[in-house]
């Protein structure tokens, strides 16, 4: 499901209480898997723990992350190496 949103730039997920992570734990995720995403937001997801179990992330064209009401996610699959664009979180 990931590799067809390749082209994805924006996404915005809210209000998905039982919502766990973004990709279900059986699919195989590419380490590029979303190439052109630049804008990533997650509120009020009181369930939410992770983006792609166990899998490093590289989201080169990522600039601005925004978490709200998410208090089970605990770690961010994001850094200065994995996102060397990002601006602001």
């Amino acid at each position: 499901m990931v590799q067809q949103l390749s082209n994805l730039e924006v996404l915005y997920v809210s209000n998905c209480r039982g919502l766990e992570g973004l990709v279900p734990d059986d699919e195989k995720i590419e380490y590029e898997a979303l190439p052109k995403l630049r804008y990533l937001g997650l509120f009020d997801l009181p369930e939410f723990v992770s983006f792609f179990k166990g899998v490093p992330m590289y989201w080169q064209s990522l600039l601005d992350v925004r978490i709200g009401g998410c208090p089970k996610l605990r770690k961010l699959p994001i850094d200065t190496n994995s996102s060397p664009n990002l601006e602001k979180i």
